[in-house]
């Protein structure tokens, strides 16, 4: 371990420059963006030390997997029960046309397999969350994870622009507009941001519906896990599950059952105040997540991206709009 404190300590601090970054500057961009941005530039600019190499690894593989399953905090499966028939129909039928559509795009366009996965189920689930939970279930690389995450991230901003934009132009109800953001803008700021562009029905819609598509990420989790390791040469590594999806899947079910059974309170006192261990869990998962990615990207070399990368961007672009007028489209079929 003590191998990896110099570089472990180094990519802490680009993640921490990263979040005062977004808080005082740009704070129009995400935390995650900017510390990927960070960390790429470093790498491509300045170079990185032999001596913490082995430390920005551990950060980019061990660290993520504790960030992996923290992210079960966020999943909520009483929420897929709240949705109601129609718009469950709606979710469930974009997550699974989103990721055959970001497939067959990847052919079209001639990306790896597993980077069309990945931009598949950012683009469908919950944006970079999901491409961090599951980049590791289908052995994705490094360099493919940090191309996605960033893509999906950019791709968010300018989602939230034009949902902005298009908030009052178009002839939906409140509740359509939001089920309309929730089902298609990639992470779950973006889909919150978007849906109440159009007002307050449009967000609490939105904001359910997004959950809903989370919550999503578990099963999807399992299916890709059995694709993936059914592909793979190894008999032994066939059978197993990868132990930080078992904690994953552990802790969304007992943050699941909590929300709605109270089973244990999250809020303790502390003096004269009050903690959140669900929030502070939450807020550590976060910081895992933005520190992994810190991470891949202090290792991933810009001249790989550079034959991928644009056709990445445009394959996840019309993957987007696709994905917008697939939704919407179910939303005016099923009169919402």
């Amino acid at each position: 371990m003590q191998k990896n404190i110099k570089g472990l300590i180094f990519t802490i601090f680009i993640a921490i420059s990263a979040t005062i970054t977004n808080r005082y500057l740009f704070a129009f961009i995400e935390t995650l963006t900017l510390g990927i941005l960070f960390a790429i530039i470093w790498r491509n600019t300045v170079g990185i030390r032999t001596g913490y190499i082995s430390g920005v690894s551990y950060a980019a593989k061990e660290v993520l997997k504790w960030g992996i399953i923290l992210l079960g905090l966020r999943l909520n499966f009483v929420t897929l029960s709240q949705l109601g028939a129609r718009v469950f129909v709606i979710v469930l039928t974009v997550v699974v046309f989103g990721q055959a559509a970001a497939y067959y795009l990847g052919k079209i366009f001639g990306l790896n397999k597993k980077l069309a996965v990945l931009l598949g189920i950012g683009s469908s689930i919950c944006g970079t969350s999901a491409i961090v939970a599951l980049g590791p279930v289908i052995d994705a690389g490094e360099e493919d994870t940090t191309m996605a995450a960033a893509i999906i991230s950019i791709m968010g901003t300018f989602g939230v622009i034009i949902f902005s934009f298009l908030a009052f132009l178009l002839p939906l109800s409140d509740m359509a507009f939001g089920v309309w953001a929730g089902t298609t803008l990639q992470n779950v700021p973006h889909a919150i941001a978007g849906a109440f562009a159009r007002g307050e029905a449009a967000g609490d819609a939105g904001t359910l519906v997004k959950m809903g598509r989370v919550a999503l990420l578990a099963p999807t989790a399992i299916v890709y896990s059995s694709i993936f390791q059914q592909h793979a040469h190894d008999k032994k590594k066939k059978a197993r599950v990868p132990s930080y999806v078992i904690g994953f899947l552990v802790v969304g079910i007992i943050a699941s059952l909590n929300n709605y059974f109270h089973l244990f309170p999250w809020n303790f006192p502390m003096g004269s105040y009050e903690i959140n261990l669900f929030q502070i869990l939450r807020d550590l998962g976060n910081w895992f997540v933005l520190i992994a990615m810190v991470g891949m990207g202090l290792q991933a070399d810009i001249r790989s991206f550079k034959a991928a990368g644009l056709k990445a961007f445009v394959s996840c672009s019309l993957l987007f709009v696709m994905i917008c007028i697939f939704g919407l489209s179910l939303i005016i079929l099923l009169n919402l």
